[in-house]
This record gives C-alpha cells, structure tokens and sequence, in this order.
C-alpha cells in the first residue's frame, strides 16, 4: 500500500510538472502573440 501511494504521488507530481510545462508554453505563445500584435500595430503607426 505504501508503494502504491508514493506512486501514485509521483504520477499526479509528474502530471503536475507536465501541466505546469504546457501552462508555460502557452503562455509564451500567447506573449509571443502578444508582442507580434504591437510590432504590427507599431508598424502601422510609423
């Protein structure tokens, strides 16, 4: 029973850090975005 509970917190701890993995990656395509969305805005200013 022992094992199967520090297995267990491994698997949600690694599903956490593969979460936490795609939470940054999103976030960093949606910066990237961002910034691509005021070069352009820039560009039609200037």
């Amino acid at each position: 029973t022992c094992r199967g509970l520090k297995s267990h917190k491994y698997s949600t701890a690694s599903q956490a850090r593969k979460i936490g993995k795609i939470r940054l990656i999103n976030i960093g395509t949606r910066q990237k975005n961002i910034f691509a969305v005021y070069i352009k805005w820039k560009r039609l200013l200037v």
